[in-house]
């Protein structure tokens, strides 16, 4: 019984020093992740209920930094999901937005608004680069030309890159596989979305047939904010705190979700005042993600382009 209990204790501090990570292999990663916002209102009441708007930055989505080799140098860019830049269906396509770099996260949402960042030229073409397949939800954002070179001249010299070493490969997909989705929801409350919220899941389901290609699910909670940040493949810690003990394995697209009707207490479906019928929306905890094999697409390409 002794031998027993001994083994039990022993396995499950294994499992969860397996599990978690040292502080520097998160932040090593956190560094490399960016969030997309605009500047919003918000009212602030003193003690007389009295109130005046104030200025604070509001999370869109999430993106992750990387490169592409250009002439004698690095082209930094931003993979995130398409829609967070661009959305046609909802009517959603705005000239610009705020971006937020990790080496800013001691600064509130109301001290930093973020940096500028511009979606299209002058003549309207955009900026953003996008898969070669239109169905991929993703974008690369070039950071260091054009409009979008002030980040390297505004205290943005050293921003980190996710280096292609640090990629999943197919034998890191497989069902009940560990990961760690990191962005910004922001359900959380703008108080919390000064930097990137890692939280932990499972892989859920693969494709049996090129799972580098096809998305594959997470049981991992997300929400908006979370669009277009990375998941992370976690295999534990690895001797001598190796940095690959996470791997890149994809950019978060959406949650699934169930959609209910609405019923009144005689069980008729509620509609509204133009006749059309009141859904309710009942997330069941399941993450859509495009895996890095589409990436690494999407920046081969982008480096094509730019030769």
């Amino acid at each position: 019984m002794r031998m027993l209990l001994l083994f039990v204790i022993y396995m499950s501090v294994t499992f969860f020093k397996t599990i978690g990570q040292p502080r520097e292999t998160i932040e090593s990663f956190r560094s490399k992740i960016v969030s997309f916002g605009v500047v919003s209102k918000m009212k602030i009441f003193d003690s007389l209920n009295n109130f005046k708007l104030k200025e604070f930055y509001d999370v869109v989505g999430s993106g992750i930094v990387c490169y592409v080799p250009y002439k004698d140098d690095l082209m930094l860019c931003v993979v995130t999901a398409k829609h967070v830049l661009y959305d046609p269906k909802i009517g959603y396509a705005p000239r610009s937005l705020k971006i937020r770099f990790a080496n800013k996260d001691t600064l509130s949402v109301t001290e930093y608004l973020g940096e500028d960042v511009m979606l299209y030229t002058s003549k309207g073409e955009s900026y953003w680069f996008p898969h070669p397949d239109s169905t991929v939800d993703l974008v690369c954002l070039p950071l260091s030309e054009g409009d979008n070179f002030s980040f390297v001249r505004n205290g943005h010299t050293s921003i980190s890159t996710l280096s292609y070493s640090s990629f999943a490969n197919e034998n890191d997909l497989y069902e009940s596989k560990s990961i760690l989705c990191a962005g910004f929801p922001g359900v959380v409350g703008s108080d919390y979305l000064t930097r990137a919220i890692f939280r932990n899941g499972i892989i859920a389901w693969t494709s049996p047939k090129k799972p580098e290609l096809n998305n594959f699910l997470i049981d991992c909670n997300v929400f908006p904010g979370n669009s277009g940040g990375p998941v992370f493949v976690n295999n534990g810690i690895l001797p001598l705190g190796d940095s690959l003990s996470l791997r890149f394995a994809g950019i978060v697209i959406q949650k699934r979700r169930k959609i209910n009707n609405v019923f009144n207490e005689k069980m008729d479906v509620i509609k509204d005042g133009l006749g059309k019928v009141v859904f309710s929306e009942e997330s069941i905890g399941i993450g859509i993600v495009v895996p890095y094999g589409r990436v690494q697409e999407l920046l081969n390409a982008f480096m094509n382009a730019i030769k």
